[in-house]
């Protein structure tokens, strides 16, 4: 089997011709940085290959972790054929990895990719021409739409049978291999960028003034404005919040626990004809329905807060929304870079933790891996949604809005901490490509938003689907494993008293609400299934009892706990792998006492105001 490498700058649509390759789902964005570690599979159809998504790179002198493993790879000769992805429209900078990539002297085809956009952009390039300067196969495609992929596979596999190009010579002269290291490099640059000149000069023709492209400048005038970004962003994310949490997502949220509900009550006459027995149809219904069912109540919040996401992040808003926020972050020792997988911890925080590999220098890493947890993830918009419909019901957008600022909060005041303690120093300097902006591909919108929601689902089945199992045996057995009928006395409650008064403070220390928190550990959505088993009944019932159980200051007390405590085991596992043991623990000690703390200011202030 041809085993071929993708390979290219960051953000020329690399992940995008993998997955239209291999038919994978691999995410793509229109913003630097999206893959952080090679993925790899077999290529569709009768061609018998298999691919590797490399993480993009600007030269084979790497700075980041990401980049080194391209490197590694591409040296390490782990490939029958590389093919060189550069996108058309800014073929210029693209040029200068190419011819790295044809001094190591591997079997290559270069894939002209954004032809579209180059046109747009007023200029059209001579793909033959430069295929005969580079001495390689030009192919020019279409990753999105897949316009001459079919003929780039091929060119890849014959290249593959033929073997290396002859190497190219660059310089005019030959560099002295006396002098010094670093002035040879220098040497060999100039020698690149003179090449490049010369092939821009031969093979790219302006056929006519830039048109859509001299729209992404025109906007960035005003949306990267000194005065205006602020507002902007902040009345974009504004925009998003009332979008997903405002009337819609009420509408959409109220019609799909109506579906559940009835949903139960036809499982449960199900079982009842069936005459099947008590405990399981309690496991059933009491247990796992109650508790799967509690969190795929908020499956469309979730979903319609991804889509506006992915909107922003494929129409290159992103990319923009980073630069704006390079200032801000520097006072927290961070630069914009760092917004990127911030932002992606509203998410989940295991991909935002990865994201982070792109960054440079251990310290910036670190320093933004320890706030991402900041960030409120997808798996606790149930909970918050849950309080948010019992305690505040004509106001959950705003109730959620704060909770999200209340987060943006915490890890800016962490951040500054950090910087003066444990991560002194000046965060790197900033360089970033802003994408031009392009409309929204609703293919690709639709995949991330599909992503999004069978990994709510798939974890609705698996992982909260066994705690919810665990918390029913839990609740339902007593210390000598024998059944109860009264869950105080079962083994749960044993284990929740033990951390109930810890909570005394917040306003909620009751073993319920601890044991809540507790499996949350596992997934925060467990908080949600969690109370649902124990106080029984589907979504509607647990949303009446919660007002009689909690008083509203300590609902927004245990809001902002699940906010600020520590992340779930995979988030932990991510977060260890990428800072290492001590920075990790150093973390989540720091994060579980600061929501201890912010959690027991909200209940008395609240109490004191109320």
């Amino acid at each position: 089997m041809t085993r071929l490498a993708l390979v290219g700058n960051q953000n020329c649509g690399k992940t995008t011709l993998f997955n239209r390759l291999t038919g994978g789902r691999q995410p793509t964005g229109n913003w630097p940085g999206v893959t952080v570690e090679k993925k790899e599979g077999p290529v569709k159809g009768a061609f018998n290959a298999h691919l590797v998504d490399l993480p993009g790179l600007y030269s084979l002198s790497p700075y980041t972790p990401e980049e080194q493993v391209s490197r590694d790879f591409l040296t390490g000769g782990g490939a029958d054929c590389v093919i060189d992805v550069v996108d058309a429209s800014n073929l210029e900078r693209n040029l200068y990895l190419t011819l790295q990539l044809l001094e190591l002297g591997r079997p290559m085809v270069v894939a002209l990719n954004m032809t579209d956009a180059a046109r747009a952009a007023g200029q059209t390039v001579d793909a033959a021409g430069l295929s005969r300067a580079l001495g390689v196969p030009v192919v020019p495609i279409s990753a999105r739409g897949g316009a001459g992929v079919d003929r780039l596979l091929r060119q890849a596999a014959r290249a593959a049978r033929e073997g290396p190009p002859p190497p190219p010579v660059f310089a005019s002269e030959p560099i002295r291999d006396e002098l010094p290291a670093e002035t040879r490099d220098e040497l060999l640059a100039d020698a690149r960028y003179r090449v490049i000149e010369a092939l821009m000069a031969r093979h790219v023709r302006r056929t006519r003034p830039p048109d859509a492209a001299a729209l992404s400048p025109k906007i960035d005038r005003v949306v990267t404005h000194r005065l205006l970004a602020f507002p902007i962003f902040g009345g974009v994310m504004a925009l998003v919040f009332f979008t997903a949490f405002g009337p819609a997502g009420v509408l959409l949220n109220d019609a799909f626990a109506v579906l559940l509900t009835r949903s139960a009550r036809l499982a449960d006459g199900g079982l009842r004809a069936l005459n099947v027995a008590d405990w399981l149809r309690a496991l059933l219904l009491d247990g796992v329905w109650a508790g799967v069912g509690g969190v795929l109540r908020f499956l469309p919040v979730v979903l319609l807060l991804f889509f506006c996401l992915s909107l922003l992040e494929d129409s290159g808003y992103l990319a923009r929304a980073a630069f704006v926020m390079d200032k801000p972050l520097r006072r927290v020792g961070l630069s914009g870079r760092s917004f990127i997988p911030l932002l992606m911890g509203f998410g989940c925080t295991v991909p935002a933790a990865m994201a982070a590999r792109a960054l440079t220098g251990d310290r910036d890493r670190r320093l933004t891996v320890a706030l991402i947890p900041f960030m409120s993830c997808g798996a606790k918009v149930p909970v918050y949604s849950l309080f948010a419909t019992a305690f505040f019901p004509r106001a959950q957008g705003l109730v959620m809005a704060t909770l999200y600022l209340l987060g943006v909060l915490a890890a800016l005041l962490t951040g500054l901490a950090l910087k003066k303690t444990l991560y002194l120093g000046q965060a790197a300097p900033f360089l970033m490509e802003l994408p031009a902006y392009r409309f929204p591909s609703l293919p690709n919108v639709a995949r991330l938003v599909w992503d999004k929601a069978r990994e709510f689902v798939r974890r609705a089945f698996t992982v909260i689907f066994c705690a919810t199992v665990l918390v029913w045996f839990l609740q339902s057995f007593g210390p000598d494993l024998r059944p109860t009928d009264n869950n105080a006395d079962s083994l749960l409650a044993r284990l929740g008293s033990l951390l109930a008064p810890l909570f005394e403070p917040l306003g909620f220390g009751t073993w319920q609400a601890a044991a809540a928190l507790l499996t949350g550990v596992l997934a925060k959505e467990s908080v949600v299934s969690t109370l649902s088993v124990l106080y029984g009944g589907g979504p509607d019932t647990l949303t009446a009892l919660l007002p009689g159980l909690f008083t509203p200051p300590a609902a927004w007390a245990f809001m902002v706990f699940t906010l600020l405590y520590t992340p779930c085991v995979a988030a932990v596992a991510a977060m260890r792998r990428e800072m290492g043991l001590p920075h990790a623990l150093g973390a989540l000690v720091t994060q579980t006492g600061l929501a201890w703390l912010a959690a027991c200011l909200v209940f008395q202030l609240g109490r004191r105001l109320g």
